[in-house]
């Protein structure tokens, strides 16, 4: 179960890896990064509904299980406006770096917190992530103290939103179920955000129309769930490591539709994820069949 967690965790970091590419491809139609947030939650909602009602899945939910839905949305409410923010002030491949040190957060708040225990193999994957994704990241010369602290602050209420998820006893409904809550919780936060502050687009292109459903389906249906299954199969801090798989998808598929280029260090901070990701998937004992 274990292993097929951390399958789950890497198929969602993947696609979720295709996430700049649509949202600049909404951005180009019009959208401002609370409309691509706010619709991709709203969208992805709609689609998991219909799902939902083919397929006839529980929708009835506890009062323990709404205020469990609740508290994780607003995190993941939070989680790209703070990172869609902190672009008006430093370069986005600084600000993806800074929030992906949320795995730092979940082992950190973990031991704070729960009092968890950190294995050996643990702290030496995480090491090597960070490691890694430090080697993605490319600088541009735009430095900002306030953009650095929003870039991490969303790095933070993403690691909040992981460890509240294994730990809020919502494997027992279906999976669907709760990524539907929490997307739709999340969208309306955000649509309540963007029309108090005057910051909702309404008219789009028809191609930002159609990578906003994109977003909607492959991250707040497919991957979303990926996680979610992730998470309870394998552990929040496994699978917040496995998720740095995301920013090496990016770096590829940057690289195959806009043109970027990797740098060797690039190359090297691949390889330091990978060699982390073997260390989680080894045993943590080799066991020896006595003849």
């Amino acid at each position: 179960m274990e292993r097929k967690g951390m399958f789950y965790s890497i198929a969602s970091a993947v696609i979720f890896g295709f996430m700049p590419l649509l949202t600049k491809v909404a951005y180009q139609g019009g959208a401002n990064a609370v409309t691509a947030a706010s619709s991709r939650y709203l969208m992805g909602s709609l689609i998991l509904l219909i799902i939902l009602k083919i397929t006839k899945t529980r929708l009835k939910i506890t009062k323990e299980e709404g205020k469990a839905l609740l508290r994780l949305s607003i995190f993941m409410a939070l989680t790209p406006l703070l990172l869609y923010s902190s672009y008006q002030y430093i370069d986005s491949g600084l600000s993806t770096t800074l929030h992906f040190t949320y795995p730092v957060f979940v082992i950190l708040l973990s031991l704070i917190l729960y009092k968890n225990k950190m294995r050996h193999k643990q702290s030496l994957a995480t090491l090597l992530c960070m490691s890694g994704i430090l080697c993605l990241y490319n600088p541009s010369g735009q430095i900002s103290l306030f953009g650095m602290a929003i870039a991490l602050a969303s790095g933070l209420a993403y690691a909040f939103y992981i460890l509240f998820l294994g730990r809020s006893h919502l494997d027992r409904l279906p999976t669907l179920t709760t990524a539907f809550y929490i997307t739709l919780l999340s969208g309306l936060e955000l649509l309540i955000f963007a029309l108090l502050t005057g910051t909702f687009v309404y008219r789009l292109t028809p191609t930002a129309y159609v990578a906003e459903a994109a977003l909607g389906l492959l991250m707040s249906v497919i991957a979303l769930t990926f996680f979610q299954k992730g998470v309870f199969l394998c552990g929040d801090v496994k699978a917040s490591l496995l998720s740095t798989f995301e920013p090496i998808t990016s770096t590829f598929v940057g690289m195959l539709f806009l043109g970027e280029r990797l740098t060797p260090l690039a190359y090297v901070g691949m390889i330091c994820i990978l060699i982390s990701t073997i260390i989680l998937v080894l045993p943590d004992r080799l066991r020896v069949r006595e003849a």
